[in-house]
């Protein structure tokens, strides 16, 4: 994804669209396949035509449907928006929840929603730099290794340090590295949402995957997706970031 593309301010475009109820331009933001889940990873529907159908008859039920945006937090390709709705029919005095995007380039390709709740709409104020409480794991003045944001942990790209000499040997080590970043954080890859995979060489595809389909979690495989790129060192073979959710104390 480019530096130069600010995912968020794309955001409070499609968020304005959707206030505007101009179904058109509302959908222009996402991508003709993109998909929207219940949170964790309920698929509520999939495609532009579904969600034209969907989110007319919403608009066209509730005149007055409008959506703000109270706190959010930006880890490419993701955002993640502590978000209020007001003006639905059913939810007169306003409902409050978390919705992350996932980006395909400039457009959405995923969304989640969850965690909404009555009670939670009296304590908003206007989105500001602090209003967002997060835990970091790891931190450094570059960059972080984990972010926890409410119930969503995220971990940066993780890599094999001791550059191993073989694809499959380096992608255990990173699998590795996620379970302990997870355990740190409150979770384990049982409960895994994304994760993003990039190789040096499209090539090794079967290679990662021979150790990936060891290691997940039967029952509880996440949504994924796999790159060919150039990675930050020549001797790194894969990289993967995988975003999860906490578990339940």
């Amino acid at each position: 994804m480019s530096a130069d593309l600010d995912i968020g301010a794309l955001i409070n475009a499609q968020v304005a669209a959707y206030n505007d109820h101009d179904l058109d331009r509302f959908l222009s933001f996402f991508t003709e396949d993109w998909q929207f889940f219940d949170f964790p990873n309920a698929l509520r529907f999939e495609g532009r035509e579904a969600a034209r159908a969907r989110y007319g008859a919403l608009f066209e039920a509730n005149p007055r449907l409008n959506a703000r945006i109270t706190a959010r937090i930006v880890a490419p390709p993701f955002v993640v928006d502590h978000e209020s709705l007001y003006g639905h029919e059913r939810r007169a005095d306003g409902v409050s929840g978390v919705v992350t995007y996932e980006f395909a380039g400039p457009l959405i390709a995923r969304v989640w929603s969850g965690a909404w709740s009555d009670s939670q709409v009296q304590q908003e104020r206007p989105m500001t730099s602090g209003t967002v409480s997060m835990q970091r794991f790891e931190t450094t003045e570059r960059m972080s290794q984990a972010v926890v944001h409410g119930d969503l942990i995220f971990l940066s790209g993780q890599v094999d340090k001791t550059k191993s000499a073989t694809v499959a040997g380096q992608t255990a080590a990173v699998l590795s590295r996620i379970d302990a970043l997870l355990e740190t954080a409150g979770s384990d890859k049982a409960h895994i949402v994304s994760a993003n995979i990039w190789l040096a060489d499209i090539g090794s595809f079967a290679e990662m995957n021979s150790v990936w389909d060891k290691w997940v979690a039967p029952g509880a495989t996440p949504t994924r997706a796999t790159v060919e790129a150039r990675l930050a060192d020549p001797k790194y073979h894969v990289e993967i970031a995988v975003i999860a959710a906490r578990k339940a104390p």
